[in-house]
């Protein structure tokens, strides 16, 4: 009993010195450049972009994340006292509403500075009861076994039809008390996690389901769709079950989907973005939100840690989904999997990892691992990929299914017969054809070392002429189906000065960070230095497997006969070369 308690301690001491290493060098500011701002109906507009500090950094290549959300906003010169906050785009990366702010007031501002919340102390509080902890060390303890609970006829439920063959095997993850879910781009991972936890509603009358996600996007578009499901199968009565809780719950009007006024978990009724009056759905009559009773509780996961006393007095959860469970750490989510009698982490460990601050080996071990560190091997029944994708070309699948999922993603058959979806992945572009999938221009190029950071001019302008061409070439051209990636924040910069000066202001310019979740028909990858010694780190192969795959049609990579000495861009060369011959032949 001794040694028990023993090691309950030393496990509990272990995650809480992880994050407080990690919250003494984690800063709770950004200072952020305004290029633009502008009123508007929602609040000041502005457009931001990084410092020149650090302009290599692809670890925080996220300029601004879900810490900084409702973040109090303060500048040199400010003489109000009046709180300003901001709020982010739901539709533009870098772009933020200011909330008590007007143009007129930042017509002379050049910085801005974030402050956010404490978003690491919650986490820290949660860890505190010994009792809880030592339920959060049992489970870790047996993440790499396959531990059956009560089975759930999930696939016996009408909605089960919406998935494939090759989707429906996800459904019975719900049996086991950790099952994860290992979604690649493309393969309907958002469809399949809201059919489980519709099906589970339908399936297993007055269960309670728990929905948490690390960021609200993906979060919301899991519960969005968990609504339009029930709505088209007619099982409104499970509708008025569903809550929406945090911030994110202003981004939904539907008053069913709002907390009820006397639900404990949301004091106070959230506002819309925009100000617009909460409407009810047509078909929800006879909904009364003084009586409603919530069995889907949705939030994201710092909204969960937030709430997490109210959580663990509530009993425990029959499910607990973890929506993009690969980028959130452990110490974030053990203490909510000791809420539920069953957990399904979805996400995909080859894409993005979570990410820490701290090199110390506690905060690596708890900080920047997520669940999918301790998955048990692939031919466990409490593990299931999806492995048939629908978004990208042919082409373009094979070369992502061998940089990051072993050849094991194909495209859906279904789709190599569809003449329309085939026609939608034959996309000219410049000098390349439609099928032309996967294309490395012959380039010569060198790039230029900037402040410990390095930058390529020549590539930028090569990219401008490609979008020069297709736009005098091509009646309707968007420049909008065009990703623009890189790894390095000074290169986006370039890129994006460039175009901005030429009239594409509509071509997306992006860091590989802020596009996953994303797609495009068309996306040019500019490595600048492929053999810098990040791009040949475990991190690159993700992030270019992310980069990579979210291209739809065509996949154009600017690398140099000397960039290919790095393996993962040889192997693109390789497969465009191929391509060539195949032509010639």
């Amino acid at each position: 009993m001794l040694e028990k308690k023993a090691a309950a301690d030393a496990f509990q001491q272990s995650v809480m010195q992880a994050i407080r290493s990690e919250r003494a060098v984690t800063p709770n500011s950004l200072t952020l450049r305004m290029t633009e701002c502008k009123d508007t109906q929602f609040g000041c507009k502005v457009r931001v972009e990084a410092m020149e500090t650090d302009p290599i950094s692809t670890v925080d290549a996220l300029l601004i994340d879900e810490r900084f959300r409702d973040a109090t906003v303060d500048w040199a010169g400010k003489t109000s006292d009046k709180r300003v906050t901001a709020q982010f785009s739901n539709d533009e990366d870098n772009v933020l509403y200011l909330r008590g702010a007007s143009a007129f007031e930042l017509q002379q501002v050049e910085t801005l500075q974030l402050n956010s919340l404490d978003f690491l102390t919650p986490i820290l509080k949660a860890w505190t009861c010994e009792i809880w902890s030592e339920k959060a060390m049992g489970i870790y303890a047996a993440m790499k076994s396959t531990i059956p609970v009560d089975a759930v006829p999930l696939a016996q439920q009408s909605i089960a039809a919406r998935l494939s063959p090759s989707q429906q095997g996800a459904l019975g993850l719900v049996n086991y008390q950790l099952g994860y879910l290992w979604g690649p781009p493309g393969t309907g991972k958002t469809e399949t996690c809201a059919v489980k936890v519709t099906t589970y509603l339908m399936a297993k009358q007055e269960a309670k389901v728990l929905v948490v996600g690390i960021a609200n996007d993906p979060l919301d578009q899991v519960f969005q769709r968990a609504d339009q499901l029930l709505k088209l199968y007619g099982r409104n009565d499970l509708r008025g079950h569903m809550t929406r809780y945090g911030i994110g719950a202003a981004r939904h009007f539907f008053e069913h989907l709002l907390p009820g006024k006397n639900d404990e978990l949301a004091p106070r009724r959230p506002k819309p973005d925009d100000q617009r009056p909460v409407t009810k759905d047509p078909e929800m009559v006879g909904f009364d939100s003084d009586r409603k009773v919530t069995r889907l509780f949705a939030l994201s996961i710092a909204s969960a840690i937030a709430r997490i006393e109210q959580l663990r007095a509530m009993g425990p959860f029959d499910l607990l989904l973890i929506e993009e469970g690969s980028q959130a750490n452990l110490a974030q989510v053990l203490p909510l999997m000791a809420l539920a009698k069953s957990t399904v982490v979805a996400g995909d460990p080859a894409q993005l990892s979570p990410v820490s601050t701290s090199d110390r080996p506690e905060v690596k071990a708890w900080m920047a691992r997520s669940a999918f560190a301790l998955m048990p091997n692939m031919e466990a029944d409490s593990v299931y990929m999806l492995h048939e994708q629908r978004r990208m070309a042919e082409k373009i699948c094979q070369l992502v299914s061998a940089v990051g999922y072993n050849n094991t993603l194909v495209t859906a058959p279904d789709c190599l017969t569809d003449g329309l979806w085939q026609s939608e992945r034959q996309v000219g572009f410049a000098d390349y054809a439609a099928d032309q999938a996967v294309v490395v221009p012959a380039l010569n190029m060198t790039p230029t070392p900037h402040k410990g950071a390095k930058f390529r001019v020549e590539s930028a302008s090569r990219i401008l002429e490609m979008l020069q061409q297709q736009r005098s070439e091509v009646p309707g051209f968007k420049a909008a189906d065009v990703f623009v990636l890189s790894p390095f924040r000074l290169q986006v910069r370039v890129i994006r000065a460039m175009l901005d000066r030429h009239g594409f202001k509509d071509v997306r310019v992006k860091t590989v960070h802020q596009t996953q979740g994303k797609e495009a028909k068309i996306v040019i990858f500019d490595p600048v230095d492929g053999n810098c010694p990040f791009l040949k780190s475990e991190e690159a192969k993700r992030l270019l497997t992310v980069a990579f795959s979210r291209a739809k049609a065509k996949l154009l990579v600017l690398a140099t006969e000397g960039d290919c000495a790095n393996p993962i861009l040889r192997m693109v060369k390789n497969l465009a070369e191929e391509y060539i011959q195949c032509a010639k032949a």
